[in-house]
């Protein structure tokens, strides 16, 4: 992607994005794992699950666990897909239980983010949900849209609407390059299969080396790390918990070495993000300490046209000009 220009403001949501909208955050995708009848089956899979309180960990534990069956470890997997799908289920019909918000969403990601012909706008999500294919029918650039498989706002989600990534990345590296906002999943995506055919979410602790196996998200890594090494960037960053170390690097090289200066959404105030960090992830602390302004407020809130209020959006646009 060396011809790859970059318009200044750079999007990244993380699970407390799609929380506006109904969706789980870490903690509900937990206790959603907990809950499946996969793991019921096998109650040693529920004591794992519980002693490390943290379903990443846990997934990837037990895909490399050599002393679990091939059923334990198909039990994991399918308790996974199944919190997933109970998740996909709340947004089959979010454009009309949110429709006012998702419209209010649309603007704003419109007029700050999209690009023009010179500089392409840069959408990246850490986010596997349906959320957005399911509400504007967006399309990571080289794989094919779940709705040409038939899959509309209110279906439900079955096998046959999954999409194999490519191998090659020269179509997904043209759609980047042509679009005025490409949106970039980079842990990948419910429904997406790789291009092995096996199923492709990048959940657990070694989500390097599976962005690292498949092309596509390599690619997709590979641009978000080139747009902030241009410089000078302004990323928005809405709903990420700050704790994967292979975006904290990126962000941390940009603070330090390219100008970037990061602006984030939040479910809380910043004091609190910083404690919390300090006794469950202290290696995220001096990057949260970087971030130059944070706001603890909901979408609802910062987007409510209705309300008369605009002080937070126009703050917030402010920021990232």
């Amino acid at each position: 992607m060396e011809n790859l220009k970059s318009k200044k403001q750079i999007l990244l949501t993380g699970a407390g994005f799609s929380k506006n909208f109904g969706g789980f955050l870490a903690k509900e995708m937990f206790d959603e794992i907990y809950n499946s009848d996969h793991l019921k089956k096998f109650p040693t899979l529920r004591d794992k699950l519980l002693a490390t309180g943290d379903f990443e960990f846990f997934y990837a534990e037990a895909m490399l666990d050599k002393n679990l069956t091939p059923e334990e470890k198909g039990a994991v997997k399918a308790a996974v897909q199944e919190a997933y799908n109970n998740l996909d289920k709340i947004f089959q019909s979010s454009f009309i239980s949110n429709g006012d918000l998702l419209m209010s969403w649309g603007d704003f990601l419109s007029k700050n983010f999209s690009g023009n012909g010179s500089a392409v706008g840069l959408f990246f999500t850490l986010n596997q949900d349906l959320l957005l294919e399911r509400s504007f029918g967006n399309v990571c650039p080289g794989v094919k849209s779940f709705r040409m498989n038939g899959l509309g706002q209110a279906d439900s989600f079955s096998s046959s609407h999954s999409v194999v990534l490519p191998q090659d990345t020269k179509r997904a590296e043209a759609d980047i390059l042509v679009g005025n906002l490409s949106y970039f999943k980079l842990h990948g995506s419910y429904g997406w299969k790789s291009s092995d055919g096996t199923d492709q979410m990048v959940v657990g602790s070694n989500k390097s080396e599976l962005i690292e196996k498949e092309p596509i998200l390599k690619l997709y890594f590979d641009v978000f790390k080139k747009a902030i090494a241009e410089g000078n960037k302004n990323i928005l960053i809405i709903g990420y918990g700050f704790r994967d170390k292979h975006i904290n690097d990126v962000l941390m090289d940009g603070v330090e070495n390219h100008g970037l200066k990061i602006v984030c959404i939040g479910n809380s105030s910043i004091a609190d993000v910083i404690k919390k960090a300090e006794n469950e992830y202290p290696e995220c602390v001096p990057l949260l300490r970087r971030v130059d302004k944070y706001f603890p407020y909901p979408l609802e809130r910062i987007l409510n046209n209705n309300a008369g209020d605009t002080s937070f959006r126009d703050r917030i646009e402010e920021n990232i000009r």
